[in-house]
């Protein structure tokens, strides 16, 4: 396993100590208990002024694919609207805990990432609990992967990426498709992925006054999300994987995190079952 901690600078640190002092964002994030009260306050984060807004050179389409929304983020490398199979392609998964999420959500990081690779990126609006619980999120990126693989592309030309929940429903799609017997992607990506939604790690105490996502609503959130079912299943937690034989992975989050100490299992379980991963924390 590669390890590598990455410092913020002055000016990182500086932004974000100022965005978790500003009252009105603290109140946005840590609102009621309730589906609605939770996405009312993620939309009200969505539009603080202290949080990215989508980059205006990157087009988007939307598109349905296998009756799931979707939207496609073009970045000005990208000239055709629509893209070629043969084209290397990100498909993007949105956080939000399976509750609060969505493509809106979602949209300025998809944007900047189209950008920074110069590819398109395919973001995908999952279904959220708890009017769509377990498995509804992961049946509908399974859905969406497979229409991609049936327009002829090679799953070697798609690489996942997810934050947060979508992290999670990310290295979730290995297990299922090893179960279905097809190919995984060439790569993925799981920025803060909620990797074990026992929430056991002991970040979520130490890390609490540091970090807006806190172990009541991350329990209330995987409550919702997962009704009476256990969270130790490989399928929901991907801390429970065997990633012998998984397509090489890349695991970042921060040092303040209270996802932490279970992004830091997750890298170990993975890198001892066989899997080639990079480990990034961000300090």
């Amino acid at each position: 396993m590669e390890t590598r901690l990455i410092e913020s600078s002055e000016h990182d640190r500086a932004y974000i100590a100022q965005a978790l002092a500003d009252a009105a964002y603290q109140r946005a994030y840590q609102g009621g208990n309730t589906p609605q009260a939770m996405r009312t306050g993620t939309a009200a984060v969505t539009a603080h002024s202290a949080v990215r807004q989508a980059r205006e050179d990157v087009r988007v389409r939307c598109e349905t694919l296998a009756g799931v929304p979707c939207e496609w983020l073009l970045p000005p490398a990208v000239r055709a609207d629509i893209v070629p199979a043969d084209q290397p392609l990100i498909v993007y998964l949105h956080g939000g805990g399976f509750v609060r999420g969505s493509l809106n959500l979602g949209r300025a990081n998809a944007a900047q990432i189209a950008a920074s690779a110069g590819l398109p990126v395919l973001a995908v609006g999952y279904r959220q609990a708890p009017e769509h619980p377990y498995p509804a999120a992961p049946d509908d990126v399974l859905a969406v992967y497979q229409a991609l693989r049936s327009a002829a592309r090679a799953p070697t030309s798609m690489t996942l990426v997810g934050e947060s929940a979508g992290g999670t429903l990310a290295l979730g799609m290995l297990p299922r498709l090893q179960g279905l017997g097809e190919p995984a992607p060439a790569a993925i990506a799981a920025v803060s992925p909620m990797a074990d939604l026992a929430l056991s790690g002991a970040s979520w105490i130490f890390n609490a006054p540091q970090d807006v996502a806190d172990l009541p609503t991350g329990r209330r959130m995987v409550e919702l999300y997962l009704g009476s079912r256990s969270p130790a299943d490989a399928r929901i937690s991907p801390v429970l994987h065997d990633y012998a034989g998984a397509c090489p992975l890349w695991i970042a989050i921060g040092s303040h995190e209270t996802m932490l100490s279970d992004a830091e299992r997750l890298a170990r379980r993975a890198a001892e079952t066989g899997a080639q991963v990079h480990f990034r924390v961000y300090a």
